[in-house]
């Protein structure tokens, strides 16, 4: 199974969430508001890693940024699952 997960990109304080209410169909996929992963579980599942991996490599501000979005991809598999 193919999944697609919004993540928020913007430094708000949404920053680094997940969107469950995001419409591929809509203008929301041509936003430059979200970042969208696709793929299978595995496949996010290693996207997260790589998050958790930027994370430790990014300054102040942008670390957290990471790690939300680490969390939140491991967070919307689960949902889905």
């Amino acid at each position: 199974m193919r999944y697609q997960i919004a993540i928020y990109a913007q430094h708000t304080t949404l920053a680094g969430r997940w969107d469950q209410d995001w419409d591929p169909d809509t203008d929301d996929a041509e936003s430059d508001d979200y970042m969208v992963y696709e793929g299978s579980l595995k496949q996010i599942i290693a996207d997260a890693d790589a998050a958790d991996e930027r994370a430790a490599k990014s300054g102040a501000g942008d670390d957290t940024f990471w790690r939300r979005v680490a969390r939140s991809l491991r967070e919307a598999m689960k949902y889905e699952e």
